[in-house]
């Protein structure tokens, strides 16, 4: 009862406050998230040009706002600040607390937003990327060198780093890591 107070009480301050647009280059985040893509665990995002209210699935409140049009901080209290990475499907918030806001609940055959900064076996200074859109997937290692890629399933990917070499892709549970088939892996970047 107390979450559906919360809820109401959200919804009448957004439809009360004219709605500003986000500032240029910032993305609006607006509407629900969901807590690990869990539809159980909903949270809130109000965004006033550069300025961000958030409430979380414990319907607990911070404020926040953009350091880069990719990334947020917030404060959920004096002592606690959390900085956010918005992934470039602007579909996921990953968190420096290990946690993860998705804007639609996973579904059971979802794929996950892999998109963003990875490091080769957790070392900084051997960064890769990899840009998503839907099941294709732009990969970049750590020598600059490039490749494509594609989804077999929410758990798992293969890429063509050449017309020789190809390799899979086993993506942990918590999406924190991906292990490839030459015994190598890479770790999600801190943002």
């Amino acid at each position: 009862m107390k979450r559906v107070a919360v809820i109401v009480a959200i919804l009448m301050v957004m439809a009360a406050v004219p709605f500003a647009a986000a500032d240029a280059g910032t993305p609006n985040l607006t509407g629900t998230w969901y807590q690990g893509g869990d539809r159980s665990k909903p949270c809130f995002i109000l965004q006033r040009g550069d300025s961000l209210t958030l409430t979380n699935e414990r319907n607990q409140v911070a404020t926040g706002s953009f350091v880069q049009p990719n990334q947020l901080t917030t404060r959920w209290d004096p002592s606690l600040q959390i900085e956010g990475h918005i992934s470039g499907s602007l579909q996921t918030i990953f968190w420096s607390n290990s946690t993860y806001w998705t804007r639609m609940p996973a579904a059971a055959n979802a794929l996950p937003d892999v998109s963003g900064i990875w490091y080769l076996g957790g070392n900084p200074a051997k960064r890769c990327y990899i840009r998503q859109h839907g099941r294709s997937l732009a990969l970049t290692n750590q020598r600059g060198q490039t490749a494509t890629g594609t989804f077999i399933n929410p758990g798992g990917l293969v890429t063509s780093w050449s017309p020789k070499i190809h390799m899979s892709g086993r993506i942990s549970p918590d999406r924190q890591r991906i292990d490839w088939s030459d015994s190598t892996d890479w770790t999600r970047g801190s943002y």
